[in-house]
């Protein structure tokens, strides 16, 4: 499916998100290294979702509809889709957990989790993202070093200094639905339900190892652990 039958399908604004394609604002403030879950892969599956709760902000959950699939996952391309959990297994050993559900409030958390070869828990990266029309704005991240306790959502803060263990480093703060499009050929079949909440969390869960950099509009400077 080509680029501009992908963007008419979407109903995201399709002229819009023309404009973002030509001036893209990730031209100025990409990272120049991979994130550390961007890494190549070997095979990738999809598994039953589970959630952390524990992750949320106070006062949000899980939708009714995400509630309901834990127990009873949908099929992966069915238009009621609401939390969707992949396994991506690494050339180098390990694997990294993506899973993508759909809150009460309408919007939706993402949780990176790695795991390593010997099956213990490494690091955790947890965002929750605003969807609207041209693409998906972070609304909070949270992250967790290896062997530490899960750290809950919070506000990005952008700064230009970092101390206490922590160095500079960039967050992707927008995402660009036409990039994602043209990036994401896994979630092609998505774009056809012009449902934003279904599109996402298919994108989110299959193609954040490959497409990270490249459906990012928009970077802030803040602080990331040494060890993330």
């Amino acid at each position: 499916m080509k680029r501009r039958t992908l963007l008419r399908s979407l109903g995201f604004g399709a002229l819009i998100t023309a404009i973002n394609s030509l001036f893209p604002e990730s031209a100025l403030a990409a990272p120049t290294t991979k994130h550390w879950f961007e890494r190549p892969v070997r095979s990738s599956e999809r598994v039953r979702p589970s959630f952390d709760l524990g992750l949320l902000p106070s006062g949000l959950t899980l939708s009714d509809r995400a509630r309901t699939q834990l127990s009873t996952p949908e099929a992966e391309d069915s238009p009621d889709l609401a939390i969707n959990s992949v396994l991506h297994h690494y050339r180098s050993g390990g694997s990294l957990r993506t899973t993508a559900a759909l809150l009460d409030d309408g919007s939706v958390v993402v949780v990176l989790e790695e795991i390593k070869p010997n099956g213990s828990r490494g690091r955790l990266e947890t965002t929750q993202w605003h969807l609207d029309r041209e693409g998906a704005t972070l609304v909070a991240a949270g992250r967790a070093d290896t062997g530490s306790d899960n750290r809950a959502l919070g506000r990005v803060e952008p700064t230009v200094s970092c101390c206490c263990g922590t160095y500079p480093c960039s967050q992707c703060t927008r995402l660009n639905w036409g990039a994602a499009a043209d990036c994401c050929s896994r979630c092609t079949w998505a774009t056809v339900l012009r449902n934003l909440h279904v599109f996402f969390i298919c994108v989110a869960t299959y193609c954040p190892l490959y497409c990270y950099t490249r459906f990012c509009t928009q970077w802030t400077q803040t602080c990331c652990n040494l060890q993330n």
